[in-house]
């Protein structure tokens, strides 16, 4: 007779306390929806797919890459990691907002190293439909294009806003009250949206906005931006409560360069000396702040495309700067003045386990700051960062790790 393997928590109590020593010093933008702090416990709850997807990519990948990363290839947490890691980058792969031959190939890859490897590592699981399934995974994303085209998100929200709705229960009755009532809601939504109140009622809208906007985090957000342009749009250019104020000479230098256009008659005109200082612009959908008014919407990826083109860096201010010339049409152009974070030394980088998985893992820098600030337009801000401070044992200095979520330009950082 056989013996069964002894069965063993994966995530017993020592690692859940340093996945949630290494939540609670993450910065994450606003618009991620967080995992319960106390997530592993008995007293959490169902998570949310939202809740599932940053428990999975950002929170474990940070802390198990930290724990196992390091150890030997043959060790069996090592092995584990990979496994998971596998995972995780397979289903970035597949949730891309644009698809190539190569990343079809790559998912599959992945894919079929996560359950091989699944049944190496843990001989009695038995692999479910949806396994089998993510290998045809392939030929739907050939044959259809993008995952989000597709899949049934839409429909799982649909299915929940009709479970809200009050009914008896009796079928018959039940169908007839659930659309009357969202028929009902639709109307009221056109009344408030397009403000057809009366005087005597505009007291209403307040409580109406805080009652219907919701939470548009995570994947709701990922929907609703899905089939949008992959280039950057801004959706807020001119705030009316601002005005402009002289360029400080240091920003000016930097614009010259970018901004110097020729006018109608031929000259070459450097750019206008005053500007409009931003706190936040909406790009997509997504809130980008300065370090100044909210830290946590102020990390972010720069760069142009390749998935080693990335860095790390902090929003320092936001610059909207609009030129005017005769016979020559008004231009407005925004730019993000950024602190870039220090790249660690090819010494120090030999430490950094983060970089074995180019397509999940993220990478280390340096806690601190390149001396000079770099003028970047917004087409070259690729996505937030979830960041992390950390001591690494083998480096002296404090570090950083820099996660990109990628969510605003999916596609990016992996051609």
């Amino acid at each position: 007779m056989l013996r069964q393997r002894k069965k063993t928590r994966v995530l017993g109590r020592g690692r859940l306390a340093a996945i949630h020593e290494d939540m609670n010093t993450t910065m994450l933008p606003s618009w991620v929806s967080r995992a319960p702090s106390n997530a592993g416990s008995s007293t959490h709850g169902k998570f949310s797919a939202d809740q599932w997807r940053t428990w999975c990519t950002i929170h474990l990948v940070i802390t198990l890459i930290r724990l196992w990363g390091c150890l030997p290839e043959q060790s069996r947490e090592f092995q584990m990691l990979a496994n998971f890691m596998d995972l995780v980058s397979a289903t970035k792969l597949a949730t891309m907002r644009s698809m190539t031959v190569d990343r079809e190939d790559q998912f599959y890859e992945f894919m079929m190293n996560y359950l091989r490897r699944l049944k190496i590592l843990f001989p009695g699981v038995r692999l479910k439909p949806n396994d089998h399934f993510s290998v045809h995974l392939p030929t739907f994303l050939k044959r259809f294009g993008p995952s989000h085209a597709w899949r049934s998100f839409a429909f799982e929200r649909w299915n929940y806003m009709l479970q809200q709705i009050k009914t008896n229960g009796r079928f018959g009755d039940m169908e007839k009250t659930m659309y009357e009532r969202f028929c009902m809601g639709q109307k009221l939504r056109q009344i408030m949206h397009r403000n057809r109140l009366g005087e005597e009622l505009q007291h209403l809208l307040p409580a109406y906005s805080r009652v219907s906007s919701g939470d548009v985090r995570g994947t709701f957000l990922n929907d609703m931006l899905a089939m949008e342009e992959t280039s950057s749009s801004i959706s807020d250019i001119t705030p009316p409560d601002q005005s402009e104020v002289p360029i400080p000479d240091d920003i000016l230098r930097l614009l010259v360069p970018q901004l110097s256009v020729t006018d109608a008659a031929g000259r070459k005109r450097a750019p206008r000396k005053s500007y409009v200082r931003r706190m936040q612009i909406r790009m997509r959908g997504v809130l980008f702040h300065t370090f100044s008014s909210a830290p946590r919407d102020s990390f972010v990826a720069i760069g142009t495309s390749g998935m080693d083109d990335w860095r790390p860096a902090r929003i320092a201010s936001i610059i909207q700067h609009t030129q005017v010339l005769s016979r020559v049409p008004e231009t407005t152009t925004v730019f993000f003045l950024v602190q870039t974070f220090k790249p660690l030394s090819e010494e120090d980088a030999a430490h950094d386990p983060y970089r074995r998985f180019p397509i999940a893992g993220g990478r280390l820098y340096y806690d601190r700051m390149e001396e000079t600030s770099l003028l970047v337009p917004v087409k070259d801000v690729i996505c937030h960062i979830a960041m992390t401070p950390m001591r690494w044992e083998g480096i002296e200095e404090s570090c950083i790790h820099a996660l990109p979520i990628d969510r605003v330009r999916h596609s990016c950082l992996y051609h």
